[in-house]
């Protein structure tokens, strides 16, 4: 009998213990962190407040890495804006959401060489390809588009392909043929 009213007491105090600590109330459900307030408490200890619009896509490409450059999401709207969400110093540098090009059909962001750098390419109506230059995004905190990507006038889709050792970038041409970009990538 002393054994149980002891242990009704520990856990009255345990219970207790935890309500005056603000402990959780077991019947609140668990949240996850969305992208966006990951990148809202980083940019916060920073000192600076990323501030994402709130507005419809059709398309995301997202990564919790950023993607190796600082990136968080890339997103095409109905409209065929191609917008990028970034974070940390680039987010600092170029602001939280930066729109890369309009009259865009399509959004890709592909590694390539050894995986550790991502292109951020976006397919045009017309079948050009523009990339949004990795380097200049990491080395110089600036976005920098390149249009017209391998002078191509007929691509249909890219396609990223896992090989061996490393990754590579085809564009697939309206014949069906395949043609590697990884060449122009800066």
């Amino acid at each position: 009998m002393k054994k149980i009213i002891i242990t009704l007491i520990m856990a009255f105090v345990l219970v207790m213990s935890r309500a005056a600590c603000g402990g959780n109330d077991p019947s609140e459900e668990a949240t996850s962190d969305t992208t966006e307030e990951i990148a809202a408490e980083e940019a916060m200890t920073a000192g600076q407040t990323p501030e994402y619009t709130d507005f419809s896509y059709v398309k995301e490409l997202s990564s919790e890495t950023g993607f190796g450059m600082d990136v968080n999401a890339v997103l095409l709207t109905p409209e065929g804006r191609a917008v990028m969400r970034t974070e940390g110093e680039l987010g600092q540098a170029i602001g939280w959401e930066v729109e890369l090009a309009d009259g865009v059909s399509d959004i890709y962001v592909e590694p390539f060489g050894n995986g550790g750098f991502y292109a951020i390419l976006l397919l045009k109506p017309e079948g050009t390809v523009s990339e949004v230059n990795a380097s200049a995004l990491i080395n110089d905190k600036k976005v920098e588009i390149i249009d017209r990507l391998g002078a191509f006038n007929d691509v249909k889709l890219i396609e990223g392909v896992k090989e061996e050792d490393a990754y590579s970038i085809n564009a697939i041409l309206s014949n069906g043929d395949k043609e590697p970009l990884d060449e122009y990538l800066k």
